[in-house]
């Protein structure tokens, strides 16, 4: 990426926490971030203490009006309501022609449905990412994935609930934007399906890792619960978050707000 230009990039997503982080890290690369989101008001709420930032603009996807020619775009979509994750990529492409751009469409990894999967038209300027358990400060607890499931169970049932050989894939999710933006501007895996994982985390690890900061935890295992499938096929990269520190840093957030 040349310092001297300032990129514009299109960003469609609600305001969960991963896309606003990268959000953020744009900008302090001196980019031009044209947000486009279904919720404009949560957006602007959660970027209030940018308000006088004029290199962003957040627009309603339904008033869109395509100017100019972006040189990238990011899709992020899933994060906070899992369900919508497909329908929400469709709507991306509905929306602009992307042919000069390079994108980046980020799923959660719970999300990955092969046959969804197959029906991406991937190019050389296309690189579909899922992305595994994501802690930090500002984590959506109002999300359905499973981390923020499990936080909430914690903070206010004093427990943690999972299914019976359920693997964790915890990512500090300022380690994970920053793969992600030198992806972007880079020879990032366009072309590729892959899966960005921290390292795999047992039921009981993490257990004990969370006893730490609240002793009468008590873990169960569910047999009726299902496993989350695993993404197959894909190539994988392993960021190596510390699970200690990325739970102090989203404990300490969500102990402050």
């Amino acid at each position: 990426m040349n310092p001297q230009l300032k990129p514009s990039i299109l960003l469609y997503s609600d305001a969960n926490f991963f896309a606003i982080n990268i959000f953020e890290n744009l900008l302090s690369k001196n980019c031009v971030v044209n947000i486009v989101t279904n919720d404009v008001k949560d957006w602007k709420n959660k970027t209030s203490h940018l308000s006088v930032n004029n290199k962003f603009s957040i627009v309603d996807r339904r008033n869109l009006r395509v100017t100019g020619q972006y040189n990238y775009a990011v899709f992020c979509g899933g994060f906070l309501n899992l369900s919508s994750a497909y329908d929400d990529y469709f709507d991306f492409t509905s929306l602009i022609n992307f042919d000069k751009a390079k994108i980046l469409l980020l799923f959660p990894s719970e999300a990955f449905d092969r046959n969804q999967v197959d029906k991406i038209n991937l190019s050389n300027n296309t690189a579909l990412l899922f992305v595994g358990d994501m802690l930090g400060p500002r984590i959506n607890l109002e999300s359905d994935l499973l981390m923020p499931r499990l936080l909430s169970e914690i903070l206010w049932k004093r427990k943690i609930t999972l299914a019976v050989g359920e693997v964790l894939s915890p990512i500090f999710v300022a380690d994970a934007v920053r793969v992600v933006v030198r992806w972007l501007f880079s020879f990032g895996p366009y072309g590729k399906v892959t899966l960005l994982s921290g390292n795999q985390t047992s039921g009981d690890t993490f257990w004990v890792a969370n006893k730490k900061y609240f002793e009468n935890l008590e873990l169960k295992y569910d047999l009726k619960l299902p496993i989350r499938p695993a993404p197959k096929n894909t190539e994988t990269e392993i960021i190596n978050s510390n699970l200690n520190y990325s739970l102090n840093e989203t404990y300490n957030w969500l102990k402050s707000s």
